[in-house]
């Protein structure tokens, strides 16, 4: 007898596994492998044998779509620590812009194109997932782990920091 593991619990059963829930795990179990929580669905617990074995659908079902989405996550993660660590300007400039009208201070940090350029390359990093966009990375081309050197990422326009 033996179980899958899976978070997902996604109702698809291939015997002689069933589906359950991670919490049957207990101090009688096997240490569970390394990667267990990062690839849920990879490994089936051989309770006759004690021990995990890799699931023999685990290739067929889970295993793209978990490196899909792992590249996916991974870009986004990227794209969205490159949009925070600009926004502080973004916010910047829309709070000069309202001490220039009470008369408080005379000019914004940032020129009118330059602003309009932070925005578009802003713009730029959202559409990085969007596969109608010039600045999409299409994650089909990306080795997993992804090769954050290997992506190309949309520029940051010149001369604003």
């Amino acid at each position: 007898m033996a179980f899958i593991l899976n978070r997902r619990n996604s109702g698809i059963q291939y015997p002689p596994f069933e589906f359950v829930e991670k919490e049957v795990v207990n101090s009688n179990c096997p240490p569970l492998p390394e990667d267990f929580a990062l690839i849920p669905g990879k490994y089936a617990l051989d309770c006759d044998n004690n021990a995990w074995v890799l699931n023999p659908e685990y290739e067929k079902t889970f295993h793209l779509v978990d490196v899909a989405v792992a590249k996916l996550a991974a870009i986004r993660a990227i794209r969205d620590g490159k949009i925070e660590s600009c926004m502080w300007l973004v916010q910047r400039h829309a709070q000069e812009k309202m001490l220039m009208e009470s008369g408080r201070v005379e000019k914004t940090t940032l020129r009118r194109m330059d602003y309009e350029a932070l925005l578009v390359y802003i713009q730029d990093l959202r559409d990085v997932t969007n596969p109608a966009s010039p600045s999409y990375i299409d994650i089909a081309t990306l080795s997993y782990p992804v090769d954050m050197e290997a992506v190309t990422w949309p520029e940051m326009p010149s001369g604003i920091f």
